[in-house]
C-alpha cells in the first residue's frame, strides 16, 4: 500500500481521498442511514412484542375456559372437608357445651363470693 504525499493517507484503488463536501456527505448519510436502522429495529420489536403478549394472552384464555370445569371440581372438593369439619367442631362444642356448662353454673351459684369468678361462664352467670 502506498501513501499519498501530500495527505498522508493511504490511497484506495489508486484514487485520493479529498476531505470536503464528499466525505461530510458520506458521514451524515451515515448517521441518517444508522438513524433510520435503529428505528426500523425498535418498530420491528414493538410489533414482535405485541404479537408475542397477544399469542400468549390467546394461550391462556383457551387454557383457562378449558379448565374451568376442573378448577369448580377443585373448588368443590376443597370446600366440603371444610364443611364436614366446622360442623364436626360445632357438634363437640355443642356437647361440651352441654355436658361442662351445668356444673360451672352450679359452682358459682353455690359461691357466697361473688366478685371473684374463677371461669368465664360464672361471669355471665352474675
Amino acid at each position: 500500500m502506498q501513501l499519498d504525499k501530500q495527505q498522508k493517507r493511504p490511497r484506495k484503488s489508486g484514487a485520493t481521498m479529498r476531505p470536503g463536501l464528499r466525505s461530510l456527505l458520506a458521514k451524515v448519510l451515515a448517521v441518517v442511514i444508522g438513524a433510520a436502522l435503529l428505528v426500523v429495529g425498535f418498530a420491528v420489536s414493538l410489533v414482535m412484542l405485541a404479537v408475542i403478549l397477544g399469542a400468549g394472552i390467546v394461550v391462556g384464555g383457551f387454557v383457562w375456559w378449558k379448565t374451568r370445569d376442573l378448577r369448580r371440581q377443585i373448588r368443590e372438593q376443597a370446600i366440603r372437608p371444610q364443611q364436614t369439619h366446622d360442623e364436626q367442631v360445632r357438634e363437640r362444642a355443642g356437647q361440651r357445651m352441654d355436658t361442662a356448662a351445668l356444673p360451672v353454673l352450679r359452682i358459682a351459684a353455690c359461691r357466697s363470693d361473688t366478685r371473684v369468678a374463677t371461669t368465664p361462664l360464672a361471669i355471665f352467670v352474675h
